[in-house]
């Protein structure tokens, strides 16, 4: 599979224990490059998403039609949830994002939209980005 990057980053993050214990996962992933890969897609994604979940599913509904984006809601039987969603490939980039929820902080990934390759891309949990030049709207409003 490609960008198996991205998921290897995500379990040694898990790992750290920074996020506590996962409850949810939402995934999306345009790694097809046909559409008959679509459901093995799904499914590989699925299983990867409960083992970071640590969990096995109860119940899962599907939505689309495998032609070109399919997204699968699966529920554990801890009561946690995935929402996996995979498609076509639709550049010369795949795009993987990925957001872990734990009981203590979110963990997240993102890459491919517009980027060049991010096979070789560093993650980070926390970026360092300068503080934007917002007022506060609390504070212009009440002369705080």
């Amino acid at each position: 599979m490609r960008n198996t990057s991205s998921f290897r980053t995500i379990e040694r993050a898990l790992a750290t224990g920074q996020i506590g214990e996962p409850v949810a996962v939402r995934l999306v992933a345009g790694l097809a490059d046909d559409a008959g890969e679509i459901p093995n897609l799904v499914s590989s994604l699925v299983e990867r998403s409960l083992g970071w979940l640590n969990d096995s599913a109860t119940a899962s509904f599907t939505i689309g039609d495998h032609t070109q984006h399919t997204s699968q809601l699966v529920r554990t039987t801890k009561g946690r949830s995935a929402l996996v969603s995979a498609g076509m490939c639709v550049s010369d980039e795949p795009l993987v994002e990925i957001v872990v929820f734990g009981n203590r902080g979110v963990l997240s990934w993102e890459a491919g939209r517009g980027r060049e390759s991010f096979s070789d891309e560093r993650f980070s949990i926390c970026q360092d980005l300068p503080p934007k030049n917002t007022p506060d709207p609390v504070a212009s409003r009440y002369g705080v």
